[in-house]
């Protein structure tokens, strides 16, 4: 197995003009391949910084993942104490329901029983 090895943007310019200056297809194509990938994590790079910026609004994101609705902005902001707030609501409906469900199968294998 090999070592990883780590890789540097201005390394993968450099092999990426050598790769151009060959003039062979596959070459070409690898460059081309390599210039998108560059491209590509710089895009995300850039998004990563920018969301870092803005906690509200990968929260409201997290948020409109789990709900399936945007964040209602007249209930304050979205904050990561809101989040955790509305997780432990969902957490305690799911064992009130999870409670419910028990009592219905006791009370139906009491019934079954008689």
């Amino acid at each position: 197995m090999t070592e990883p090895i780590n890789t540097y943007s201005a390394m993968n310019d450099e092999i990426a003009k050598i790769l151009r200056m060959s003039g062979e297809q596959p070459d070409l194509y690898a460059a081309q391949y390599i210039e998108e990938l560059q491209a590509k994590i710089e895009q995300l790079e850039a998004e990563v910084e920018r969301l870092r910026s803005e906690p509200e609004r990968v929260l409201a994101y997290v948020y409109e993942s789990l709900t399936k609705e945007p964040w209602d902005a007249s209930r304050g902001p979205l904050t990561a104490n809101c989040l955790w707030i509305e997780i432990g609501k969902w957490i305690d409906q799911a064992r009130a329901e999870n409670e419910r469900l028990r009592a219905q199968i006791v009370e139906t294998e009491a019934t079954a029983e008689r």
